[in-house]
């Protein structure tokens, strides 16, 4: 990741440092709320709350499916230290960035083609990729894959947003 637009921050989820270190920053569950409402409470409860377990095993499961290994890692843009993100899964040359779902309500959501756009394309704006896959999983039935590519439009606004937010 040296030579990419963002540095790996080496924390574990959910310890008392990555809390210290995402109250610095937005990432993209504030990204999504500051979009939607230019403020941002910080409650890391949404996050930390997914069973890591599940998300594991989300990871296994798309691994097994696409022939790929993703790893969970924290990064931040090396312009902007206070973009951040907790990604999901993330190949190990950069090339392929997965966001998992393990919220029903999500699963139900992706099944009529719905997704997190703010948190997704949050997510692009920090790696500089072009697309990411939404990958909802749930125990005992058929995880669904939605591909997002890049919406420059919606990264303006949320970097606009970003700037004019109480946070930064």
């Amino acid at each position: 990741a040296a030579n990419k637009r963002f540095k790996i921050i080496k924390l574990d989820y959910g310890s008392d440092k990555w809390i210290k270190w995402r109250k610095k920053g937005i990432n993209s569950v504030d990204g999504e709320e500051i979009f939607k409402t230019s403020t941002c409470k910080k409650n890391f409860s949404k996050e930390v709350d997914i069973e890591s377990n599940l998300l594991q095993q989300a990871r296994v499961e798309y691994e097994k499916n696409y022939s790929i290994s993703i790893f969970p890692v924290n990064i931040e843009d090396r312009r902007f230290p206070w973009l951040q993100a907790s990604i999901d899964g993330f190949s190990e040359d950069f090339s392929k960035l997965v966001k998992i779902s393990t919220q029903t309500q999500e699963y139900n959501d992706a099944k009529n083609n719905i997704y997190p756009k703010e948190q997704l394309q949050h997510l692009l704006m920090i790696t500089g990729l072009e697309k990411i896959d939404y990958w909802c999983y749930s125990n005992n039935k058929d995880s669904i894959l939605l591909v997002v590519r890049r919406d420059q439009k919606i990264i303006n606004q949320l970097y606009d947003r970003y700037i004019n937010s109480q946070f930064v």
